[in-house]
């Protein structure tokens, strides 16, 4: 079936939720411990006041919404204030415009309650604010996994929380997965200061390919809030900003190309515990991009291994402690031929790496290959070729 809002002859806009009509509206007043299955199949839902889709204060045993479109709603193409077992297949969310936040998906838990069970998949948005947005203010969320998505949007997955100390939100236990996006984000914020209030916990992305200049990004204000995070297998810029333990980030390819991208580092970390970054491929063309950039805060145990490093910036530029370099594979820079440096790093290991006397096009500079590592780094089986 197809509904059309007519949003634009529709009267008293204002006395309706969220300042308009929707297209469908599932509502339950008191959370309901089962309401059943729903499902919304083959529907097209278009030109709505508010959001062409709500579910709001329910708990439904399933629900399921594929081979659908949401085109031209005011609000949302669809807001979830459902709790539990919701499944989104094969859906197309586009032109969202009007009114904040104008997403083609948007959870938007109420109260403190914890949501879970999101399957979101074969899914594409477009021309929308963002294309899949998280917005846990308050709530929690536990279990979300997006797989085989497209979004065209600037922020094509968002996930936003804002904690206090007496009520902490999380994001926990969410994949994504095979998605083409301009950019992922997560973001939180605390209204009051310390540590360790809510955050995410076990966050894995992978075989994701990401084309704004900052790809996924990760920030806090609080340290120690981020843990148990992953990124395998993707392409594109990575951004950890605030306090985390426990990454790991593998099979990255960051190749900065164009000139728009000129200062843009292939990897941005600041307070880091615990941090691998294996396998990785790193490529671009001017002298102020860094590869791994870990001098903006103190970094803890950080492992570097097997990585290969193509570029006229530095290679690996870094302040910390426990910091071990092995086995990469570094081309040379040119007129600033050294690759790596430390600044304010203590117990630095760089060991069985290949220093290639030749730059990205070819040349082979004038200078023989140094670093710029403290003095009491060791150093063991490092060759020049």
């Amino acid at each position: 079936m197809t509904i059309n809002g007519n949003k634009e002859n529709q009267m008293h806009t204002s006395a309706r939720e969220d300042g308009g009509m929707h297209g469908i509206r599932i509502y339950g007043n008191t959370l309901l411990a089962e309401t059943g299955y729903i499902h919304i199949n083959k529907c097209s839902i278009n030109n709505c006041q508010s959001d062409g889709l709500l579910f709001r204060a329910i708990s439904p045993q399933r629900a399921v919404i594929e081979n659908c479109s949401f085109r031209m709603n005011t609000r949302n193409g669809m807001t979830d204030n459902a709790l539990d077992n919701v499944n989104i297949k094969n859906c197309i969310f586009s032109d969202t415009k009007g009114t904040y936040p104008e997403s083609g998906y948007h959870c938007e838990p109420d109260d403190n309650q914890i949501f879970t069970c999101r399957v979101i998949e074969g899914c594409i948005t477009k021309n929308n604010v963002t294309g899949f947005r998280f917005d846990i203010r308050p709530g929690n969320c536990d279990g979300i996994t997006i797989k085989d998505c497209y979004s065209s949007d600037n922020e094509g997955i968002s996930f936003i929380t804002e904690s206090t100390e007496t009520n902490p939100r999380f994001f926990r236990n969410i994949t994504i997965e095979n998605c083409n996006m301009k950019q992922i984000i997560f973001s939180h914020n605390t209204a009051t200061s310390g540590t360790g209030i809510g955050g995410y916990d076990n966050i894995r992305i992978s075989n994701c390919t990401l084309s704004n200049i900052i790809g996924i990004t990760f920030k806090s204000s609080d340290a120690g809030v981020g843990k148990q995070i992953s990124v395998d297998n993707c392409y594109g810029t990575v951004m950890f900003v605030g306090g985390f333990q426990g990454v790991n980030i593998r099979n990255l390819t960051s190749k900065l190309t164009e000139n728009t991208q000129r200062g843009v580092n292939g990897l941005y970390i600041t307070t880091m515990k615990d941090l691998v970054i294996d396998s990785c491929n790193f490529e671009n063309i001017d002298s102020i991009s860094v590869s791994i950039d870990l001098r903006n805060g103190n970094c803890e145990n950080v492992k570097i291994k097997n990585c290969s490093f193509k570029t006229d910036g530095y290679s690996i530029f870094i302040r910390g402690d426990k910091i071990f370099i092995d086995s990469n594979t570094f081309y040379a820079r040119g007129s600033w031929n050294y690759c790596t440096r430390g600044e304010n790093t203590t117990n630095v290991i760089y060991s069985n790496n290949i220093h290639v006397n030749k730059q990205v096009n070819g040349s082979i500079p004038s200078g023989a290959y140094v670093d710029n590592l403290p003095v009491e780094a060791i150093k063991t089986n490092n060759i020049t070729v």
